[in-house]
């Protein structure tokens, strides 16, 4: 007899307007966070491989452009090298 088993909760949608991306050679690394006017909070960090990274990149880049297609085109936001590999946008998107 087999047992079943449990289907994880989903978890809630969290709102975040701060990344930063590093690398090693096996996995890539999001960290997700929020900046308020008091301070930086980061939340969480995603890790995947480089081709769960890529693929992600790929989704990410068609979702984008149907919903610029369909609702408006997104202002370029610039983004800065930090020290390292680290990379990240260059201010903090409050839209």
């Amino acid at each position: 007899m087999s047992e079943e088993v449990p289907t994880p909760a989903r978890p809630q949608p969290v709102y975040v307007n701060s990344f930063e991306a590093t690398y090693s050679k096996y996995e890539f690394c999001v960290t997700l966070g929020v900046v308020t006017p008091t301070g930086t909070q980061n939340l969480f960090d995603v890790l995947m491989t480089p081709e769960g990274a890529k693929t992600l990149l790929k989704v990410l880049e068609h979702q984008v452009k149907r919903y610029e297609e369909a609702v408006r085109k997104i202002e370029e936001i610039k983004i800065t090298v930090e020290k390292g590999k680290a990379v990240q946008q260059e201010k903090a998107i409050y839209h």
